[in-house]
């Protein structure tokens, strides 16, 4: 790659600081393949960088070294506009993170009771979209996940998921959901089988969802009930997992729930909901202010 010659024959970066910048490149172009196949590097925009960052959030990655990885992505698309390769540098406006809640945010439970509320048309399309937000909230599933769901997948009270690494773990269903993935296979189940693929998820042409396309239909609904900044899939995971723990449930459960391979990646909504019990204290209490 230019970059990285660039890097080490006129930055002069030492072999240790190539490497690194190295691999937070591959990290980042690996998420891009995973969930944008196909899309150019003229394509790539700031939402998208900041799924990324949300990701490694997800996993656990401390903020000091997502901040590498984002220095390490905005140098990239530095020297491509400097090249003359890109017009402008889609990660130029992205702060470096300080902390998880600088980053992370999430639905209030109203939000979600709107979002659930809406009217959504009344076809095979309108009837998946639907059951996307749901199953992406009532479970809190990774955009991937949701995508390689199968119909086989629904086993009674709980779905069958295949999260990273090739981890297979059971998330339970509410009876709320459960009847609607009932309802949307008893309606479309035929239709579903048809293409030979099995998912539970498809294109009304028969085809696997792709990414972006699951992307644009939680974007589109979400705005319409929230003014958050981010709107993207993995708000709803956020969401759900922040609402349990705020109702009470053991962090241990939500891990297993949210597939995350330590407590620590799990951690992050103690942190936010100790943010919001203090939003609260200081607006109620009557020295609060």
């Amino acid at each position: 790659m230019r970059f990285i010659r660039y890097l080490k024959l006129e930055r002069r970066y030492s072999s240790h600081s190539v490497k690194a910048y190295q691999n937070d490149l591959t990290t980042f172009v690996s998420f891009i393949q995973e969930n944008h196949e196909g899309i150019g590097l003229e394509e790539i925009h700031r939402h998208l960088i900041r799924d990324w960052i949300i990701e490694l959030y997800d996993e656990g990655l401390a903020a000091r070294s997502i901040s590498r990885k984002l220095s390490a992505i905005k140098s990239f698309f530095t020297y491509c506009c400097a090249e003359g390769v890109l017009e402008n540098n889609p990660a130029s406006h992205l702060r470096t993170p300080k902390g998880q809640k600088d980053v992370i945010s999430v639905l209030s439970e109203r939000e979600i009771e709107k979002l659930f509320a809406l009217k959504f048309p009344d076809d095979f399309e309108g009837d998946r979209d639907r059951l996307i937000l749901e199953v992406l909230y009532g479970c809190g599933l990774r955009r991937a996940e949701l995508i390689a769901l199968k119909t086989t997948d629904v086993q009674g009270n709980y779905i069958s998921v295949l999260g990273k690494r090739n981890k297979m773990r059971q998330v339970p269903l509410n009876p709320t959901l459960k009847n609607q993935i009932e309802n949307y296979l008893t309606k479309h189940g035929k239709f579903l089988d048809d293409s030979g693929s099995g998912l539970l998820f498809q294109t009304k042409r028969q085809k696997k969802m792709n990414p972006r396309v699951v992307y644009e239909i939680v974007v589109k609904y979400i705005s319409l009930v929230s003014t958050v900044t981010y709107r993207g899939p993995h708000i709803l995971r956020h969401s759900m997992a922040t609402h349990l723990l705020s109702r009470g449930a053991d962090i241990n459960a939500i891990k297993e729930i949210l597939g995350h391979s330590s407590l620590a990646a799990t951690q992050v909504y103690t942190h936010m909901s100790v943010e919001k019990l203090k939003t609260v204290y200081n607006h109620a209490h009557p020295r609060g202010n």
